[in-house]
């Protein structure tokens, strides 16, 4: 309760000195006493009753003589002589550019200014995808309009939704003149999927014109290969013989690979693993032109602002054509506004805001990270209530800043910095002050609560 109870210029209405909790002394049957209680906050008072029928009504004063209440002293209005200082802040408008603790000294009015410092910081309301340049995910499975809840309250309408290829397409036509390592390109509106060869396939329906180098077998007296003979080479591509020369070799042949199970690096040379028949030892050797792709990987996803449709056209910045894709998207966030005004709670500097909820329910996996350009002011302390002589009006505006902070202002709560009287009149027939001898107290707040009369 502050230091121990002392009494101190009773019944002196110009004491001014002195910061104790609270003082007592002897009432005097019809004589008025007054009291000097220390500023701010609740104070306690107690009073020592001389006579059974003592009874008494409460002042409420601003300074010697000036009477700002009167009655029981259930209420006060507080004091509103002196000067005044700031007892807590409320953010008006939240700013931009402010760091966690950042301090803003205010500006207005008369007086030594108040000193306030950022507790927490929200989002900037109405900010965009532009406002977070690379700070975002996209996430996956938004639809245009969804809102999105974030974790602090914060509500983010989704504007634009764009595809992206989730992984590598499955392939529908294989293409020609690929090698192990193009590049490939998923064509569409917006920025293209990238992909990369990962294996080749020898290209489909292809004959002996189109192999400078095969050996149809094992020579003269080998083993004979006839026609329409099936080779099988160790790729699992398919070799019909069309016909054979005077060796029992093979002169004429047609390529079948949609049987192939396994990819094949660039230009290797691929080799008989079985046939229908007897002949042995039939090989082809693949130039780029008998290339065409078995596997890709892919490299980016795109960003499409129109829907793939199957199957997809690609180009290559090589020599290959003709490669067609069937892809799986997934729709991201593009374009996005926030709405920082359904924020429930404050967040520390730089904090990566993730989703809570989302209405519709599907989209999974957006978030977006704060740097200072993105932080406006939650919450405040009150660092140095000030001293004002004149109070600036609500809102107040931002002075200066230890940070980078603009815009913010504030509305106020002041309370008198003078010192509060209280008068006891004797003889008015309100309240027993309790029982003879015995010391009371009483409390009396300056916020306009009740005051309390224990064992009153």
């Amino acid at each position: 309760m502050g230091r121990p109870v002392q009494k101190r210029n009773f019944g002196d209405p110009a004491a001014t000195a002195g910061n104790q909790m609270f003082m007592f002394g002897d009432i005097g049957v019809g004589i008025e006493q007054v009291f000097i209680v220390r500023q701010k906050a609740t104070r306690i008072f107690l009073v020592e009753s001389v006579a059974s029928s003592n009874q008494g009504e409460i002042l409420i004063v601003d300074g010697p003589g000036a009477v700002t209440g009167v009655g029981f002293g259930y209420q006060e209005a507080g004091a509103s002589g002196g000067n005044q200082e700031v007892d807590a802040a409320t953010v008006a408008a939240i700013g931009v550019t402010y760091d966690v603790a950042d301090t803003i000294t205010l500006t207005g009015g008369s007086g030594t200014q108040a000193v306030l410092t950022v507790a927490l910081v929200t989002p900037i309301d109405a900010e965009d995808e532009t406002d977070y340049a690379a700070n975002f995910s996209e996430g996956l499975g938004y639809a245009a309009s969804d809102i999105i809840t974030m974790t602090d309250g914060t509500e983010v309408t989704v504007d634009t939704i764009n595809f992206e290829v989730q992984s590598a397409p499955a392939i529908q036509a294989i293409g020609v003149t690929y090698d192990v390592g193009d590049d490939v390109d998923i064509t569409g509106t917006g920025t293209d999927a990238t992909l990369t060869v990962l294996l080749v396939t020898p290209v489909d329906g292809q004959d002996e014109g189109d192999y400078s180098v095969f050996d149809g077998g094992d020579g003269a007296g080998g083993t004979a290969h006839v026609a329409l003979d099936v080779l099988t080479m160790t790729d699992g591509t398919e070799v019909t013989v069309d016909s054979v020369d005077g060796n029992d070799d093979v002169l004429t042949f047609t390529v079948d690979s949609t049987t192939a199970t396994s990819g094949l690096a660039t230009n290797v040379l691929l080799a008989q693993a079985s046939s229908t028949g007897s002949g042995t030892e039939f090989s082809m050797t693949l130039a780029d032109l008998n290339q065409g792709v078995f596997s890709l990987t892919l490299v980016t996803g795109g960003d499409y602002s129109v829907d793939l449709v199957d199957p997809v056209a690609t180009t290559s910045a090589q020599a290959g054509t003709g490669l067609t894709v069937n892809v799986t998207t997934d729709s991201t966030v593009t374009e996005f506004t926030v709405d920082s005004t359904t924020a429930t709670s404050g967040l520390a500097t730089n904090v990566t805001l993730a989703q809570a909820s989302v209405a519709p329910a599907g989209g999974t996996g957006f978030d977006m990270t704060l740097v200072d350009a993105n932080q406006g002011i939650f919450s405040v302390t009150v660092t140095t209530p000030g001293d004002y002589s004149s109070v600036p009006g609500n809102p107040v505006s931002q002075g200066s800043t230890s940070g980078a902070g603009s815009l913010a202002t504030f509305n106020l709560v002041t309370s008198s910095t003078s010192n509060v009287y209280v008068t006891l009149l004797s003889n008015k027939n309100l309240k027993t002050f309790g029982q003879v001898g015995a010391r009371q107290s009483f409390l009396v707040n300056t916020d306009g609560a009740d005051v309390n009369l224990p064992g009153a």
